[in-house]
């Protein structure tokens, strides 16, 4: 049976969307038949959180066995370079232990100079990276694939939703061939780092997105 688990940015002592990854580890056990997380996991989680660095990552496994808990540093972010590989996506809709596939894109990526994996479905649709969900600007509207297409339901993609609509621009989901992302402002998105623009794709730079920063410096919500 399959272990789940979640990586939370820990901020300033705290974990801001905490509440958000015990819901997906709650949906994620009942999707697996793993015994239903106990509430006291949020209250460890906070401890653990005000016990560490003040900025760090601590992520929550969970199984059948019990919990598992591990910790790490942030460590540096590097400007973000996609390369499109030949692996092709796989439905990964709950968050599991069973990612040899993204850990070898992830590797093929980075023997020619990238930092994540394009991943695109068997249909050559845009689906996700190894550690990020992706999302682009087109015109004023802001793109993001398509559940449907089995990616990973993102906790940092719904908090850039969120925000999105409050800043009062549109966003749809979409089923888009790679070419939808070229010459476009396009950027990645987790709950460990936030909203990061794309630096390049396959070697070829990315615009810049004015909204997008906007959203980004928005991200992490208040205390």
């Amino acid at each position: 049976m399959s272990a789940i688990f979640e990586t939370m940015r820990v901020r300033e002592g705290r974990i801001p969307l905490l509440a958000r990854h015990l819901t997906r580890l709650q949906q994620s056990a009942a999707v697996l038949g793993l015994p239903r997380p106990s509430a006291i996991i949020g209250e460890i989680a906070l401890e653990r959180a005000a016990a560490g660095p003040t900025d760090h990552v601590l992520r929550l496994g969970w199984s059948g066995e019990g919990t598992a808990w591990t910790d790490r540093e942030l460590g540096r972010l590097v400007p973000q370079r996609l390369v499109t590989v030949a692996i092709p996506h796989g439905p990964y809709p709950l968050k599991s232990e069973d990612r040899l596939p993204f850990d070898r894109a992830l590797a093929e990526a980075e023997r020619v100079g990238g930092t994540e994996p394009l991943l695109l479905t068997p249909a050559g649709m845009i689906a996700e990276t190894a550690r990020w969900a992706i999302l682009w600007m087109e015109g004023d509207v802001l793109r993001y694939p398509a559940a449907d297409l089995g990616v990973l339901p993102s906790i940092g993609l719904g908090r850039v939703l969120e925000l999105a609509a409050d800043l009062g621009m549109a966003a749809s989901a979409v089923r888009a061939p790679r070419r939808a992302l070229e010459a476009r402002p396009a950027w990645l998105v987790n709950a460990v780092r936030g909203l990061v623009p794309i630096e390049a794709l396959d070697g070829e730079g990315l615009p810049p997105s004015k909204a997008l920063r906007e959203v980004a410096r928005a991200f992490w919500p208040a205390a």
